[in-house]
């Protein structure tokens, strides 16, 4: 079985993370389309590392590969009302 680098380089080599966000208050509001933005991240080196995705096997010939379920993104929480900071600012 290959190693997770050389996987990332001979089959997965992603440079890039792009994010799809949707607003979709004008759906809420006024039964409008939801309106949507991409971002695009370009990865380091190591993230790159870090997100190969590894060989499970093959079928045949072909050669299978894990690939992205879900995603998560994860950070500080934004207090939405005052009683959800708890008094802080």
């Amino acid at each position: 079985m290959p190693q997770r680098e050389d996987v990332m380089k001979t089959r997965h080599p992603y440079t890039r993370l792009t994010l799809i966000v949707c607003d979709d208050s004008p759906f809420v509001y006024m039964e409008e389309p939801c309106q949507y933005r991409t971002i695009t991240l370009e990865l380091t080196e190591e993230q790159r590392r870090q997100i190969a995705m590894r060989k499970t096997g093959t079928l045949g010939s072909a050669e299978m590969f894990e690939y992205v379920s879900r995603s998560i993104l994860e950070g500080p929480v934004r207090c939405v009302t005052k009683e959800d900071c708890d008094g802080e600012d």
